[in-house]
């Protein structure tokens, strides 16, 4: 990109703000059955049209679940799509919602005592999600009831940013911006105790990761999680908040493998593990539309028109 289009990029920004702002606001006040409709009608069309977006989502259901035939996966891709399609009206219900509305719209928690007996005397603990259901929910419900920390990345756009921000840290989580100084801030804390929720299942920058199994393959992993759990001795946990007939179903899980292990690839390689579990119970609910194994040693791709 020259330098003329990055200006008239930056430039569009305050427009683009105002309007996805506007619209956030919109969508929230409107009723949740014509939003929702809308959101997986829009989500059955995208995956119609764009043939960028079916390739990564039949790549990715291929290689996680390769008993499947061709109409399998598409169907499974047809669905996860519409259910990705809510996720605009989800999160501006998440991140305009007041605590009550928040409480509302969850259906029934598993197991949140589990996050009370890991947390006592000031034990830190660190919560991990994969990108299924609604996870901006699940942020909401545990800076609801708990003391939280949190990353956040920022938006490109300043006004969404501001939305965000102020949504991650309007029921009492402390935020921090995902960089070296961030994070060094976020471990000085949690150390204290407290509660942090991490989503573990995108590809890392570069040299942020080791390559571990998931579903069979190699994909790049963060290494960020285990730095972490090794210098706060936080507790780790694992959960999912997914759509349910009567609301979101949150539940809580214990690791099934030694989350203090010193060893960074045994970690991460039990760590996607127990993400494949949570996912091949809801795989309709499921990111597909990610590039997870992108990143490859040889350089090579699983996608095409990358």
């Amino acid at each position: 990109m020259t330098s003329k289009q990055v200006e008239h990029s930056h430039s569009l920004f305050p427009i683009k703000g105002f309007i996805t702002v506007t619209l956030l606001k919109f969508i929230h006040w409107l009723p949740d059955g014509l939003t929702l409709a809308t959101g997986r009608f829009l989500g059955r069309r995208v995956f119609q049209f764009s043939a960028k977006r079916r390739n990564t989502m039949m790549t990715n259901l291929a290689i996680a679940y390769p008993e499947m035939t061709e109409q399998q996966h598409k169907e499974l891709a047809e669905k996860a799509s519409e259910m990705s399609g809510q996720l605009i009206s989800e999160f501006a219900k998440a991140w305009l919602a007041d605590k009550q509305q928040i409480v509302e719209q969850i259906d029934s928690v598993s197991n949140a005592q589990l996050i009370e007996e890991n947390s006592k005397d000031n034990q830190p603990v660190i919560i991990v999600t994969p990108h299924i259901g609604n996870w901006e929910i699940f942020v909401q419900w545990v800076q609801i009831n708990y003391p939280m920390f949190g990353l956040y990345s920022r938006s490109r756009i300043p006004q969404l940013d501001q939305l965000i921000l102020q949504a991650r840290s309007k029921f009492g989580c402390t935020p921090f911006p995902a960089d070296n100084r961030g994070v060094l801030n976020l471990l000085r804390k949690l150390k204290k105790g407290g509660i942090m929720v991490m989503l573990p299942d995108q590809v890392p920058q570069k040299g942020a990761g080791t390559y571990s199994d998931f579903y069979g393959k190699p994909a790049y992993t963060m290494t960020l999680l285990h730095k972490m759990i090794q210098r706060t001795g936080a507790k780790l946990l694992f959960a999912h908040c997914v759509r349910g007939e009567n609301g979101f179903i949150i539940e809580i899980e214990d690791p099934k493998f030694d989350g203090l292990t010193g060893d960074v690839e045994q970690f991460n390689r039990q760590l996607n593990r127990q993400i494949e579990l949570i996912i091949n119970r809801f795989p309709e609910q499921y990111i597909w539309d990610y590039k997870r194994f992108k990143s490859q040693q040889d350089g090579k791709s699983f996608y095409k028109n990358n």
